[in-house]
């Protein structure tokens, strides 16, 4: 399925695309509505600003962790985590609002990765292009915002990390 056309099974897309050229800041948009604004930091952090004021943090467990949190507010309750699974960190069990999901590339060489949840596929994502930054999710209705974003940002950063892996050896 090409990134154009749309799937009934997961009806609900969320979009992230960045606001310029070499911007760290992005938009979000849920079925082509505005939900929200993200910005990336240096050190691979996200702070996500949805619409009504709520504030989420994604960070990284330690410096040179591959484990993931997503966090309300500065410095509050965490509600997603996610774990790489085996060596090459391809693999992550994330855990969101207590539901056990798992999030794994669709092939070898593929940039779609499917959030599976007991064996059932809850949203897939995809980057838009070889030269484009943002990256979009198609979500089964039921999925929450959280578990979206969550999901969407961290198969972001783990292709970002493995295209740099890529490129320096």
């Amino acid at each position: 399925m090409s990134m154009g056309e749309r799937d009934d099974r997961y009806p609900v897309t969320m979009e992230v695309r960045p606001v310029g050229f070499l911007a760290r800041s992005y938009d979000i948009l849920v079925d082509g509505a505005h939900h929200g604004s993200a910005r990336q930091r240096f050190w691979g952090g996200v702070v996500i600003e949805l619409e009504g004021g709520e504030l989420l943090h994604l960070r990284r467990k330690g410096i040179f962790s591959a484990s993931w949190r997503l966090e309300l507010g500065e410095g509050g309750t965490v509600v997603a985590r996610a774990e790489a699974r085996g060596f090459f960190r391809r693999s992550y069990d994330l855990i969101v609002d207590g539901r056990r999901g798992r999030m794994e590339p669709q092939r070898l060489f593929s940039s779609r990765r499917d959030y599976v949840v007991g064996h059932r596929i809850m949203a897939w994502t995809r980057h838009r292009g070889i030269f484009k930054r943002g990256f979009v999710v198609h979500a089964r209705p039921e999925l929450g915002q959280a578990e979206m974003l969550f999901f969407g940002w961290v198969a972001h950063i783990v292709r970002q990390q493995q295209q740099s892996a890529a490129a320096a050896g």
